[in-house]
């Protein structure tokens, strides 16, 4: 859940981070409190000495510390996200233009904000590293006004209602708040000391996004209308980053034509110097196929739409004022700013004692009544509100990491509804210079429930070692949204976060689990195979940094497997033969047996299985003679399949609610009534998106142990055809019949799965053969992505030649998914039964509806790989495949022909049995046809769920499902592993 990606590490670094705690990297704050230095232009006839500045009322005597020049450091910062492609382009066009001088302020870093923020150039002071980096930018990356989509999106409808208006306010809301946080809270990661100039180049953006909506409603207007919560005003990001210590340059490009065109008159190399530099960009294998510089360089036309979005600039120029920046929309305008910032001086002053921070501050000329000169307009010795806050709203969206310090955070909800929160951080930890920041998601109020000084909260007395503080939590408990707690430090970059527990006035109250337990995850990894398909035998080995550990255990799938009671802690386990999702986690004793770190890996995870496991209690625990009473430790193990979002973790006992976890650790104390302990414990998880999966332990059983309860609805996704060959919609249940090994069973439900979500995997086959065909095969499938439903359906995408490779995991940003096509070079032979595998442990866990589309020319077939560890895993995840195979011999001659008769008898086998298909195409043929009549079918699948009867064993039953009516053929799943 980060705001920065933090890249690996090597394993002697990672282990001293464990055992240490590493620091973040950069300053991440601003200058000392006692000091304060700005960098203001000289005023006009006078000497930088002559200058006084006011703060709070009073008049501070100014140092002048000479020029600023050489002294800046110099972020470009180009928002994909707030821009138009034009824009962006014209905005890398200017600056690298006045490299030169951006560089005579200091050295130069180049950042790009799309859809992550990462960092394309690292400091430098050689121009013409800046000019490549910027002419890269002009070249390769895209934008795309996030707003601007969104209101054109919303303009297309013939008519709008309010209904519409609405979630199209939500959606747009909700983006720009987020993109605006993750700005801001970027800005304080990276914040230093001294003179920092932040060269902030985009279009701009609507800071009221409902007046726009309202007036497009016309008649229908509601004065209701509204976002659930207000955007961060311009004053306060500027307010932000003026405290931290930076100076905005806004550049905004007015001119829609393309810059490197000369006008008349002009000498610059204009269109050359495009072909230049794309000639050099191809030269280092970093152009995309298709980019024409030509094109690049035609003047683009003026937009005859009517414009979306009122007076876009004005939030950069109140930024810009508030850091006693500038803002540039063409060349002079940017060449003046520059000139401008190269003149300045670095001025220092002391802040008084007792003056109230922070302080809005100007810098004046002595006697004169000339307006302040341009300079930072707020300074503070603290973190600003609007960062903590940005942050907070970020730990909701679960976008930051567990933080530099382990925290755990406990909310109880008294009988009255009011509720108070429990913060335990881990030893070591200052709390007097720490902020608390409280954050819940609600349509009806701020995120941001208040922020508290934790120096100011009540500490707990008799908690040992553990740091424990009491807080009130201010507003209503709303159980179905989670409290997300951050705390950071005031003066410094740590910070930890997390969101609270939530128990109810009836749950048992006793202490959380210490620290060393909690915390214990950073003292250990577990570190295994790094391929994302894995059999047979593998080893794994746990890294332990915490002192005096006495042994660590290894377990499969909850099963304890091994023992180990000195270093190297490693172990070999056999994965079995398929690529099954297993888990393995270790955990770490101390001497005297207490747990102290614990660790776990997926392996075949894949990426849509939501597993859910509870560890503790385990199997054997409490009997009618021994009942396990009183306050009894749940601890659950919870997988997230990747592109989903946890919703919660709910602990129940029988069939009351306990205790509720919005993040790991994922524990909670239960309550067994000593009169009355026979029940279960149930652990069940929930996504955002209504998926659940859940665990159930039975407590103190009569035959002196405890056992698993499993409920398994057999799902089966089933398609019905007509004579045509075509999906048949429209039937109810009364005529479907289902048979599992010859025996009919009783449907539990049924319903349309045609508007359900899809998960899909397209497998393409990339090897050298492809080299002319791929194209076309590439348009093929980004059509078929681009007609899937965005923010419900999701996308992989699978490449394979010599060996298969994940080319994008799963994920509704379907987008992501064409760009990950368009990059697919042909390669090597056909590895299609790997790939087919490689595939479907993807897919493997998925919930709900899924398919696999393999595409090959069936050039090869794979002889290092058997058809039947294929066919038999493909049989256990139950997942339909269809392939499209274009090759004109087996068309010919219907795949009749000796050399392919095979090869096709063995993929019609294989979908087959899982209900799919096998398409024959000739090659150059439509695959567009193809890839809408696949759609259509995944449209039209109806869904049937049954109860099997148990049996002793894993054992293959046959399925059957049957629908009366002439000429109707069902198809689904051949069988499943029970």
């Amino acid at each position: 859940m980060g705001i920065s990606k933090t890249p690996h590490l090597a394993l002697a670094v990672a282990l001293a981070a464990l055992a240490l705690g590493a620091a973040r990297a950069g300053d991440g704050a601003p200058a000392s409190p006692e000091l304060v230095e700005l960098a203001v232009p000289p005023p006009a006839g006078g000497a930088a000495g002559e200058l006084t500045v006011m703060a709070g009322g009073r008049e501070l005597p100014a140092t002048d510390n000479g020029p600023a020049v050489r002294s800046w450091r110099v972020v470009v910062l180009l928002d994909q996200r707030l821009s138009e492609p034009w824009q962006l382009a014209n905005a890398a066009i200017l600056l690298a233009e006045h490299a030169a001088e951006l560089i005579a302020l200091g050295p130069v870093e180049v950042v790009l904000a799309g859809e992550e923020i990462v960092t394309t150039l690292p400091a430098t002071d050689v121009a013409a590293a800046v000019d490549e980096s910027l002419a890269w930018v002009r070249v390769r990356q895209g934008a795309s006004h996030l707003q601007l989509e969104q209101r054109r999106d919303f303009g297309r409808r013939p008519q709008p209602t309010a209904a519409a208006a609405e979630a199209a306010l939500v959606a747009e809301h909700g983006e720009l708040s987020h993109h605006l946080d993750r700005l801001l809270s970027w800005a304080a990661d990276a914040a230093g000391a001294g003179p920092q100039l932040l060269v902030y180049a985009a279009g701009g953006y609507d800071p009221d996004p409902a007046a726009f909506y309202r007036a497009a409603l016309g008649d229908q207007a509601l004065d209701g209308l509204r976002p659930p919560q207000p955007l961060p005003p311009p004053d306060e990001l500027g307010r932000a980053l003026s405290q931290l210590g930076w100076t905005v340059l806004a550049v905004s490009p007015a001119e829609r034509g393309d810059l490197l065109l000369p006008e008349e008159g002009d000498n610059k190399p204009g269109a050359e110097r495009l072909e230049q530099i794309f000639e050099e960009q191809r030269g280092l294998g970093r152009v995309a196929v298709g980019v024409d510089p030509r094109k690049l360089g035609r003047r683009q036309e003026a937009s005859d739409e009517p414009e979306l979005l009122a007076e876009p600039a004005a939030p950069l120029v109140r930024l810009a004022e508030l850091t006693g920046g500038e803002m540039a929309t063409d060349r002079l305008q940017l060449g003046a700013a520059t000139d401008e910032l190269v003149r300045r001086r670095r001025l220092s002053f002391a802040l008084p004692a007792g003056l109230a921070l922070p302080v809005e501050v100007a810098v004046v000329a002595a006697g004169a009544a000339a307006e302040p000169l341009r300079s930072r307009r707020w300074v503070g010795d603290e973190l600003p509100l609007a960062v903590s806050a940005a942050r907070a709203r970020l730990l909701l969206r679960e976008e930051l990491e567990e933080g530099d310090f382990w925290l755990e955070a406990v909310q109880s909800v008294a009988a009255d509804g009011s509720s108070e929160l429990v913060l335990e951080l881990e030893p070591g930890v200052d709390p007097g210079g720490l902020r608390v920041t409280l954050a819940a998601a609600g349509a009806d109020r701020p995120a941001v429930r208040g922020h508290l000084a934790l120096a100011d909260a009540e500490p707990l007395a008799g908690e040992g070692e553990r740091l424990a503080f009491r807080l009130p939590v201010p507003g209503a408990v709303d159980p179905d949204s989670p409290l997300a707690v951050l705390v950071e430090e005031l003066d410094g970059p740590r910070r930890g976060a997390t969101f609270a527990a939530l128990r109810g006035a009836a749950a048992v109250t006793v202490p959380t689990a210490s620290p060393v337990v909690a915390g214990a995850v950073r003292a250990l990894r577990l570190l295994g195979p790094e391929a994302r398909m894995v059999t047979g035998p593998a080893e794994f080995r746990a890294l332990v940094a915490a002192e005096r550990v006495g042994r660590v255990e290894f377990f499969l799938d909850g099963e304890l497997v091994a023992e180990r009671l000195a270093e190297p802690y490693s172990v070999t386990v056999d994965l079995g033969a398929l690529p099954r999702t297993r888990r393995v986690q270790a955990v770490a004793y101390g001497a005297g047996g207490e747990p102290r770190a614990r660790d776990a890996l997926t392996v075949n995870g894949g990426g849509g299985l939501l597993d859910v496991r509870i560890l503790r209690p385990r199997r054997g625990a409490g009997s009618v003679e021994r009942p396990l009473v009183g306050a009894v430790e749940v601890e659950a193990d919870v997988r997230v399949p990747e592109g989903t979002r946890l919703d919660r973790v709910e602990f129940y006992w029988r069939d009351g609610l306990v205790g509720t976890r919005f993040a790991p650790p994922f524990r909670e104390q239960v309550l067994v009534p000593a009169t009355a302990p026979r029940g279960f414990v149930r652990v069940v998880a929930r996504l955002a998106d209504g998926t659940i999966g859940e665990d159930v332990v039975f407590l103190n059983a009569a035959d002196g142990g405890s056992e698993r309860l499993d409920v398994d609805l057999v799902e089966l996704y089933v398609v019905v055809s007509g004579r045509d060959g075509r999906p048949v919609t429209g039937l109810t249940e009364r005529r479907f019949e289902v048979f599992e090994d010859g025996r009919r069973v009783e449907i539990a439900t049924f319903g349309d799965a045609g508007e359900l979500p899809l998960t899909v995997g397209l497998a393409i086959d990339s090897s050298a053969s492809m080299f002319v065909k791929l194209p076309r095969v590439q348009r093929a499938a980004a059509d078929f992505v681009n007609g899937l439903e965005r923010r419900r359906d999701r996308a992989f995408l699978v490449s394979f030649g010599r060996r298969p490779q994940l080319a994008r995991t799963a994920t509704t940003d379907l987008p992501q998914v064409v760009r990950a096509l368009d990059r697919l070079e042909p390669d090597g032979q056909t590895a299609i039964w790997e790939a087919i595998v490689y595939s479907l442990v993807q897919l493997q866990g998925v919930p709900g509806k899924k398919a696999l589309i393999v595409y090959s020319d069936g050039a090869d077939e794979d002889p290092d790989f058997p058809f039947r560890t294929c066919l038999r895993f493909a049989r256990t995840v139950g997942a339909p495949i269809y392939v499209i195979l274009s090759n004109n011999e087996i068309v010919r001659t219907g795949g009749r022909g000796l050399s392919v008769r095979g090869f096709l008898g063995r993929l019609r086998e294989l979908t087959g049995e899982v209900g799919g298909r096998v398409y024959l195409t000739r090659v150059g043929a439509d695959l567009d046809a193809v890839y809408r009549e696949i759609a259509e079918e995944l449209r039209s699948q109806y869904f049937l769920g049954y109860y099997s009867p148990e049996g002793d064993g894993e054992s293959w039953r046959r399925l059957e499902v049957e629908v009366e009516g002439s000429g109707l053929t069902a198809r689904t799943i051949a069988g499943l592993f029970r």
